[in-house]
């Protein structure tokens, strides 16, 4: 399965060395968590979280993009990006606001002529990429470990 955590720092203050950071709190994101996300087609061998990066989307307090290369929403091992909306973290615990599924049959990938297929484990390596298409968003880079090809993904 998996999970991703979103830890906060704090400035080490006068004790610290340089520029450190001490740890204040943390976020564990999994399908057991409760902290607002649950996979779409569940396995014990997804692999989600292994890789993750920043995604940038219009009116959120921050966002993130994390691969599952495993898992099997519309073909084996075909594997899926979830995009995670987060809200702000005030209180020193975030939480997701939405859930973007990028997989072969959620997102509209198929539509492009995108949807990856069995074996591709597409989402094993998910990168952030600045803006090029002028719309003031970042971009995202998808990676596969089966299909040996990246897709560049412009978000909105």
């Amino acid at each position: 399965r998996g999970a991703v955590y979103i830890v906060f720092l704090q400035s080490a203050g006068a004790g610290g060395v340089g520029g450190t950071a001490e740890y204040r709190a943390h976020t564990k994101i999994s399908e057991t968590s409760g902290a607002g996300w649950v996979p779409v087609s569940p396995t014990n061998d997804m692999w989600c979280g292994l890789n993750i990066a920043p995604a940038s989307l219009a009116g959120t307090a921050g966002s993130i993009a994390f691969g599952c290369a495993n898992d099997d929403d519309g073909a084996a091992n075909a594997g899926a990006v979830y995009v995670l909306a987060l809200s702000s973290p005030s209180s020193g615990v975030a939480a997701v606001d939405a859930t973007s599924l990028l997989s072969p049959l959620h997102g509209g990938m198929a539509q492009q002529g995108l949807a990856p297929v069995a074996g591709d484990r597409w989402g094993s390596a998910p990168a952030a990429l600045p803006d090029l298409d002028g719309d003031g968003l970042g971009e995202l880079a998808v990676g596969t470990s089966g299909g040996l090809y990246v897709d560049l993904l412009f978000l909105s």
